[in-house]
């Protein structure tokens, strides 16, 4: 998360005045251990979603559902309608 911080400020600098100052955690954090006790402190946490997590292959390929968005093993009782499937490319 400390690389995030440093990668998200060296956008805003490209950008300059276009996204204005810094706000959080702003210009005294500096340092690695600046940026790690900011994110301690400030209680940041990811906004990690897992999605994409079903592929769509033949079973013994270890796919989860078929063409038609039919999980394996529940017949045609439930099928996946949002973005829960990646499309493996070979």
């Amino acid at each position: 998360m400390r690389q995030g911080v440093k990668f998200v400020r060296t956008v805003g600098t490209a950008y300059g005045a276009t996204f204005g100052t810094e706000i959080t955690p702003g210009p005294t954090v500096q340092t690695d251990q600046q940026i790690e006790e900011w994110l301690i402190s400030s209680g940041v946490g990811t906004q990690f979603h897992p999605t994409g997590s079903c592929a769509m292959l033949p079973k013994s390929q270890g796919g989860v559902v078929n063409a038609k968005l039919q999980v394996y093993g529940l017949g045609t009782f439930m099928r996946l309608q949002r973005v829960g499937v990646y499309l493996l490319m070979l």
